[in-house]
């Protein structure tokens, strides 16, 4: 995930979904305007002119602060057109003249002069702002002793709800090493997770060896690159030791 300062981040849910993450007092009714973002790429003929999210979902809370002002507003923008793997994409918000961002770095806040939010670069699977934030993986590892190892697939849009994901999607897991697929399957519905609101689907990794992999489910996108075995756990087995 990329950062701009302590203003906002970028990333992917899904390759129809940008998420777009602010910290501070921000004018919602401006950033829930879709004519304000932009979209356009000089490798995607779809996007070779500007265009606008079709919809905006939001999800707001307050950060850690006595008088409960500062915000953090995720939005989820849905794009017009699925965005293409390995191509790269600038997202833009126009902002309101009179409109200063508000910065807020988890201690102390203030308000900014750089009126402007972005552009922000993003480009599917390339790195990690470009994974699939809804395929959940263990990003530290998993242990190659025993089967039973899985990665979830759901999330949650704020006012969008659950991310809508088709029981059965199929999907590919491919040994990150040279991208060579190693196994291919479909999405099992595990249910509904009434804390987080997503619908939570399963993908069984039991089969898989030691090594590096990542997933590529049809419809969500690519998940971030996780590793079996190796020397995924030997932190924690020396820190085991030691007590």
């Amino acid at each position: 995930m990329t950062e701009d300062g302590n203003i906002s981040s970028i990333g992917l849910v899904t390759q129809d979904i940008i998420k777009v993450t602010l910290n501070g007092n921000v004018n919602v009714s401006q950033m829930e305007n879709s004519l304000r973002w932009s979209i356009i790429s000089s490798d995607d003929t779809q996007y070779d002119t500007t265009l606008h999210p079709r919809d905006i979902d939001r999800f707001s809370m307050v950060l850690d602060n006595d008088n409960g002002t500062v915000y953090r507003n995720i939005l989820y923008l849905h794009t017009p057109f699925s965005l293409k793997e390995n191509v790269t994409y600038t997202i833009t918000f126009d902002t309101d003249t009179d409109q200063y961002p508000y910065s807020y770095n988890g201690t102390t806040g203030y308000f900014v002069t750089d009126k402007t939010f972005g552009p922000w670069n993003i480009a599917p699977t390339q790195d990690l702002s470009g994974a699939s934030q809804a395929i959940k993986v263990n990003q530290h590892g998993y242990s190659a002793v025993g089967d039973d190892r899985y990665a979830y697939v759901g999330y949650w849009l704020g006012t969008g709800g659950a991310l809508d994901i088709i029981n059965g999607s199929a999907y590919t897991i491919y040994r990150a090493s040279d991208n060579t697929a190693v196994e291919q399957g479909s999405l099992t519905y595990r249910g509904d997770d009434s804390r987080s609101g997503e619908e939570v689907h399963e993908i069984d990794l039991g089969n898989l060896s030691s090594g590096e992999y990542y997933i590529v489910v049809d419809g969500v996108g690519r998940s971030y690159t996780f590793r079996i075995g190796g020397s995924a756990f030997e932190a924690f087995y020396t820190a085991a030791r030691g007590l």
